[in-house]
């Protein structure tokens, strides 16, 4: 269960092409869009797998980093828990969204 105290996941997958590893993908973020109450814009990152076999995700998050230098300096800003895992067959690639809107 999430603590206050709580700045990582629980438990992340490797990145690599190694038994249970995901390849990371760069991130990309989208254009900002707005209208007369809100803006948004969202943030995509694609982990492939080519480990051989099956690697289930149980979790997903976005973290921040403050001094991109310094190893540790980053926080959990969003956690999901993905109910029951998501298994990603070897050769398939699994595409992570989050759309950041804010509202006035």
């Amino acid at each position: 269960a999430p603590t206050i105290n709580d700045f990582a996941l629980g438990s992340q997958i490797g990145h690599g092409s190694g038994a249970g590893q995901l390849q990371y993908g760069n991130m990309a973020f989208g254009a900002v869009a707005t209208d007369s109450t809100s803006s948004h814009w969202t943030a995509t990152r694609d982990f492939a797998n080519s480990s051989g076999g099956n690697v289930t995700v149980n979790e997903i998050g976005l973290s921040l980093t403050f001094h991109a230098d310094v190893a540790g300096s980053y926080f959990l800003c969003i956690r999901d828990v993905v109910s029951g895992g998501l298994v990603v067959p070897n050769g398939q690639t699994l595409t992570v969204n989050y759309r950041i809107i804010i509202t006035i």
